[in-house]
């Protein structure tokens, strides 16, 4: 409740209330009869995933420098790194 002093009348009082306006609750029901699903009606949904024969699309390289040379310039570094702290850290 938004009030904090409320009364154990007034909150009571609050609460007939609103189990009166949820129990009168009606269905939307469109033109033709038929009852209108609302945004909270559990419903499932497949996911769709492209068939075999569907290409897939092809972007273009983002620039980045790729390939097995940078991965054994990363690894040297990493290594270099942790030979370092070892020794930083007998000292």
């Amino acid at each position: 409740m938004a009030d904090d002093q409320a009364t154990d009348e007034q909150i009571t009082t609050v609460l007939e209330e609103l189990k009166t306006t949820i129990a009168n609750l009606e269905l939307l029901k469109a033109s033709d009869g038929q009852i209108i699903s609302t945004a909270n009606d559990s419903t499932t949904t497949s996911k769709s995933y492209p068939s075999a024969g569907t290409q897939v699309k092809s972007f273009p390289q983002t620039g980045m420098i790729t390939g097995s040379g940078m991965m054994i310039a990363g690894i040297a570094v990493v290594g270099a790194a942790l030979a370092d702290w070892k020794k930083r850290k007998k000292k």
